[in-house]
Formats: structure tokens, C-alpha cells, sequence
């Protein structure tokens, strides 16, 4: 198992660091080129609303964990931010979406489509807690 934990304040300069420490992690994982980048994509999301919305114009803390062991990638997010309610909103019609111009609403449901398990909670330790799942491909030999 490698593990490794970033923690960077809630401005959006700090996005660029996650996304090249996340790439330098996941680098030599079984994960193919174009999953490695749908899931930086995921991840980015993720930080940037965070970022963007659980502090309002105060700084704040964002810890990010990195784990791949054996048989996954995971990756936590967590702030002592604003309360907030993934699970509340519904996945937006991408084509009403796209029609309407709309820009932003989209992360969660981002999320959802790249990673295999993406789940929210509260904790007394942090206010939210984000975990993002995305399962090793299955070698070829496994398959046979």
C-alpha cells in the first residue's frame, strides 16, 4: 500500500499542486493514460468546489488522501468547511444542461460518471468528508 497526504489551503492556486502530486502518485498505477486523466479531472472537481464553496471568503484547510493498494485508488477530501449535501442533488440533464449555457453544477456528477464508488459523510474529526473510489483494472490473466 503507498499513501500520501496533502494539505493545502482553500485558493485556487493549490488546485495545480494537487493535480501534479495526484498524476506523480498514480504514474506508475496499472491505470491506463486516459483513466488517469478522467481521474485527476474527478479529483480537480472535487478540490475546486471545495475551494470554491465551503469556506465563503475565509482560508481554510483542505486534506487531501491519496491511497493505491492492490486493488484500488483512493482518495479523500476533507475540510472543516460549510455543511454540504451531495446526496441531495439529483444528476443534472447534460442536455437541458448544454442547451441552457449553464456553466458550474456539474462536479458531483463528474464524479459519479469517472469514479467506481463516491461517498460523503460528516465526522466529528472533519465537517465534510469525501471519499472517491476508483478500482485497478482487472489484468489479463485474471480474465482468462
Amino acid at each position: 500500500m503507498h499513501q500520501q497526504v496533502l494539505r493545502i489551503i482553500n485558493e485556487t492556486k493549490n488546485l495545480s499542486l494537487v493535480r501534479k502530486s495526484l498524476s506523480k502518485f498514480i504514474e506508475e498505477s496499472p491505470f491506463p493514460r486516459d483513466s488517469r486523466n478522467r481521474i485527476i479531472l474527478a479529483v480537480d472537481e472535487a478540490i475546486a468546489n471545495v475551494v470554491e464553496h465551503a469556506y465563503g471568503s475565509e482560508k481554510g484547510l483542505i486534506q487531501i488522501t491519496l491511497t493505491l493498494d492492490d486493488e484500488k485508488l483512493t482518495v479523500g477530501v476533507c475540510d472543516h468547511g460549510s455543511d454540504f449535501k451531495p446526496n441531495v442533488k439529483e444528476d443534472p440533464d447534460i442536455n437541458v444542461h448544454i442547451r441552457l449555457g449553464l456553466k458550474g453544477g456539474l462536479g458531483m456528477f463528474l464524479m459519479r460518471r469517472v469514479m467506481d464508488e463516491v461517498s460523503y459523510s460528516a465526522t466529528p474529526q472533519y465537517q465534510n468528508q469525501l471519499s472517491m473510489i476508483k478500482f485497478l483494472p482487472q489484468s489479463e490473466s485474471e480474465n482468462s
